[in-house]
């Protein structure tokens, strides 16, 4: 694999903390809410056996297919993003991990979702991260990227849809009109129309364990088991309790071969 540049933007605490209308945290209302309904809608349209979630930031989708019995793994460029994820919801750790998805990725899942992440991948790395999230897909890729919002300094390759539907159609996926636009409007769904190698068909996820199913999100400040989180929520700095060798972990499960 090319050695790719590492992204001119730092998406770190900061970078979560500045998402309106509110920060967005593993245990944020709002983004549950919003991700609730995704997930319910990707449940109900596609039905799916198993779910990669590329670039699962905070980890709040992740934790909305969990709380729904979906097998599902995420994993994101950024540290901090796992780190959080994992000390807001222990949850979580053991199904969502660090990767760069420039690189490929040895893991196969029925569904993979991708939501405003491409954008930030400078252009040269845009095909192979999209051969990535097709050779991890067995039915259908999930996908959105602005086409539009071109001033952000986050934002190197903003594209419109034909340009991201030449590329999954070199890999063997093809739009449909599958409705995802939970996430946002512009969300499409690929299909696969190309026969996966057959070696390539196993699905490698757990079923999830999601110890308080039907919970609602619970607040920052109830994090007594969390003292950084709790540090937070008074307006403190993040101090990690739990090291990233804990965190940042691949799914359990079987590779494909």
């Amino acid at each position: 694999m090319p050695n790719f540049p590492a992204p001119t933007f730092d998406y770190d605490r900061n970078y979560y903390e500045s998402f309106r209308p509110e920060p967005y945290r593993t245990n944020s209302p709002v983004w549950n809410d919003h991700f609730g309904r995704a997930a319910d809608q990707v449940i109900e349209v596609l039905k799916p056996a198993s779910v990669i979630e590329a670039g699962c930031a905070m980890g709040v989708l992740v934790r909305q297919f969990l709380k729904r019995g979906v097998p599902v793994a995420g994993f994101d460029y950024s540290e901090d993003a796992i780190k959080f994820s994992g000390a807001a919801d222990e949850n979580l750790v053991g199904h969502i991990f660090q990767h760069d998805l420039r690189a490929p990725l040895d893991r196969v899942a029925d569904v993979v979702i991708c939501i405003e992440v491409l954008e930030h991948i400078e252009a040269e790395g845009a095909a192979p991260a999209v051969k990535t999230l097709c050779d991890m897909a067995d039915r259908y890729v999930v996908f959105s990227s602005t086409p539009d919002d071109v001033d952000s300094i986050q934002h190197p390759n903003v594209q419109q849809p034909d340009y991201w539907d030449a590329l999954f159609r070199e890999n063997g996926f093809r739009p449909t009109d599958l409705n995802a636009k939970n996430f946002c409007p512009w969300c499409i769904v690929y299909e696969r129309f190309e026969d996966r190698k057959p070696e390539l068909v196993e699905d490698i996820m757990d079923e999830p364990d999601y110890e308080d199913e039907g919970a609602t999100p619970f607040s920052l400040a109830d994090t007594k088991d969390f003292p950084s989180l709790q540090n937070i929520a008074d307006g403190g700095d993040y101090v990690p309790e739990v090291v990233a060798e804990d965190v940042v972990k691949k799914p359990k499960g079987k590779k494909r071969a």
